[in-house]
């Protein structure tokens, strides 16, 4: 985790119609490699505030 520059990722999903099971393996794999991952286009709070919860346990997995 030191010494390394951050990556970043960001997915855009604002051109996107049924996305939650596409959307849960993109962010399950991108948090995997990327340390800082940007969502685009979320205007839906209830889904904003699944990926949260997705995103819990998968960040720090690989420590």
């Amino acid at each position: 985790m030191y010494g390394r520059s951050p990556k970043r990722a960001t997915l855009d999903f604002s051109q996107t119609a049924d996305v939650d099971t596409t959307i849960y393996q993109l962010v399950v794999s991108s948090t995997k490699s990327f340390d800082t991952l940007t969502l685009v286009g979320l205007d839906d709070k209830p889904f904003a505030t699944r990926m949260q919860q997705w995103l819990k346990p998968v960040q720090g997995a690989d420590t």
